[in-house]
This record gives C-alpha cells, sequence and structure tokens, in this order.
C-alpha cells in the first residue's frame, strides 16, 4: 500500500488579537512569514510514528513548516515551494480597526471569492495545488511513504486532488496545528 501524509505545522507564536487597520495586514504577514513556532509537540508520539515510518519526508519552503520538522530531527529536510500555504490578499486602504484573525479570516474569504490583489489567485492556488499533487504521486510512487510537512489551506487542496487520483482517506485532519491527514492507495 502507498501511502502520503498531509502534515500542517506547529502553531506560530505571534498576536492575532492585535488590532490593525486593513493597510497594515501586509506587514503583518511578513512577520507571520518570519515568527517563531510553538515548541510544543502536540500528538509527539504520532509524529514520530509518522517520521519513522517515512520513506521521505519534504516540507514547504516557508519558515514554519521548516522549523516543525527541526522540532523533531536534526538532519536536513529536502523543500519546494510548490507546497507553500496559500497566499492572502493585501489593500492599500486603511478601512477599519479589526484583530488580525479577523483580518485572516476577511481576506481568505475575499480571496476565496477571487479577491487576488497581491498575491496568486484561488484559481492559480488550485492549479499550483495539482501539480503539487502530481509531485507528491511521483514520489510515492518510488517510496512506499510520504510525510509532507505544510499547511492548512494548501494540504486541503492538495488532498482534493489526490482524492480525484484514486487516494483513499484513512485519516482526516482537522484545521488545527500538527494535524495531518493520511491518503492510501492499494
Amino acid at each position: 500500500m502507498k501511502k502520503i501524509t498531509l502534515l500542517r505545522h506547529a502553531e506560530v507564536l505571534i498576536d492575532l488579537n492585535k488590532k490593525i487597520y486593513a493597510n497594515k495586514f501586509n506587514i503583518f504577514l511578513d512577520e507571520y512569514k518570519t515568527a517563531e513556532i510553538s515548541n510544543i509537540l502536540i500528538n509527539k508520539k504520532e509524529i514520530i510514528s509518522l517520521i519513522k515510518q517515512s520513506d521521505i519526508i519534504i516540507s514547504s519552503e516557508e519558515k514554519r513548516a521548516k522549523d516543525s520538522y527541526s522540532l523533531y530531527s536534526k538532519s536536513s529536510i529536502f523543500s519546494n515551494n510548490i507546497y507553500n500555504e496559500a497566499q492572502l490578499p493585501t489593500i492599500s486602504l486603511k478601512l477599519i480597526k479589526l484583530k488580525t484573525k479577523y483580518w485572516l479570516y476577511i481576506f481568505r474569504v475575499l480571496w476565496l471569492f477571487s479577491f487576488s490583489k497581491n498575491c496568486e489567485s484561488f484559481k492559480d492556488t488550485k492549479i499550483r495545488a495539482k501539480k503539487a499533487a502530481n509531485e507528491l504521486i511521483n514520489l510515492n510512487a518510488k517510496n512506499k511513504s510520504v510525510l509532507l510537512f505544510s499547511h492548512g489551506i494548501i494540504n486541503k487542496l492538495i488532498k482534493k486532488d489526490l482524492i480525484k487520483q484514486n487516494y483513499k482517506v484513512e485519516k482526516h485532519s482537522s484545521s488545527s496545528n500538527w494535524d495531518y491527514d493520511i491518503l492510501f492507495k492499494d
């Protein structure tokens, strides 16, 4: 049986309750990309088991995914930007001041409805996710088990494509940090 595991990174240590204007959201996104992650190892035994059972381990090129892997291993990891998280749009309008967690939600919903100012569109992200799924399938053809350290939205899109290509879900994830999907193919 061939297996692909899509694992979401650790929690990013950044204040999501800080109030900002919409035009400062791009600054928040830059801070989020470089922020440290929590070293609290949720599901530690499960993750260690996944790592040990995997023939190949890869990650997105984003700091939080690579840092998550480094909590478990000091060896280097192959990374590729095809697995990077779906981007969020930004605007230059000041608008109102809201907590960053609300801006995250608002901009993600706008992005899903094709608003993609200053970022990769939802359509292009789905195309990239399909390429990522194909890359994982190619890796899985040569390896029994593949583990990907990546992100919430891109993992969901990759999962959809893997299912379209006859992978079945063994374990379904929530959107929590350190949660994961396991897909398999006989």
